[in-house]
């Protein structure tokens, strides 16, 4: 079996594979979706062989600052539709209360990729894997309670987090459009970092349909 993926910026991500006569050891669309978490360099990028991809997302604190998370999405041969993100390094957060709580208001920003489905091409009659790529973002207010060693959302956005605190280091999970993913950051008196990624099923059947990558800053309310 050959495989070659194809894919446009924020057009249609694509997988071709040419299968033997008996159509064995044909990818499935679950083993075509992968989402994890990675270390970006300085800049945000990642070392990631992409065929297609969108542009590396950077956000930081603020001008300057090396502070911040990164993410990205597309298409690796032979591989599939992948989606990647993690804490910059060198993001630095003061040490967090050890009691009490906290608001902290501020962004996410990630990346989607929907609509993920076999197709057979037009041209060629051969089997494509296809998704739609959307740079999304929205506000954000996560609660800490010291006490307890949780970070959540307050219910009022789009994200929902569900984490634990473990000095700086926060760990859980995010829901974003009803799929479940994994996160991962820090957290401190002068702000909370996290990234995130997570893949499901948001439509009929129980195949991998949508995926994302992302993350999000807060600064104390």
């Amino acid at each position: 079996m050959s495989v070659r993926i194809y894919g446009a910026l924020f057009g249609a991500i694509s997988l071709l594979s040419a299968c033997d006569a008996a159509g064995t050891n044909t990818p499935t669309q679950d083993a075509l979706t992968t989402t994890e978490f990675r270390i970006p360099n300085a800049d945000g990028s990642f070392n990631v062989n992409f065929r297609q991809s969108t542009l590396p997302q950077t956000y930081r604190t603020s001008s300057g600052s090396s502070s911040g998370y990164s993410f990205q999405a597309g298409s690796i041969n032979e591989e599939g539709l992948f989606a990647v993100a993690g804490i910059l390094p060198g993001s630095f957060v003061t040490d967090p209360p050890r009691t009490g709580t906290a608001a902290y208001v501020g962004t996410y920003n990630l990346v989607t990729i929907d609509d993920i489905r076999f197709q057979t091409n037009a041209a060629t009659g051969e089997r494509e894997i296809i998704g739609q790529p959307t740079l999304v973002g929205g506000n954000l207010t996560l609660l800490a309670n010291f006490d307890d060693n949780r970070i959540y959302d307050n219910g009022a956005g789009s994200l929902d987090v569900e984490g634990t605190v473990n000095g700086k280091d926060i760990g859980g999970t995010v829901t974003y459009n009803g799929v479940q993913g994994n996160l991962d950051g820090l957290i401190g008196g002068n702000r909370a970092i996290g990234a995130f990624h997570g893949e499901g099923n948001v439509g009929p059947g129980t195949d991998d349909d949508y995926m994302y990558a992302g993350g999000f800053i807060a600064n104390p309310n």
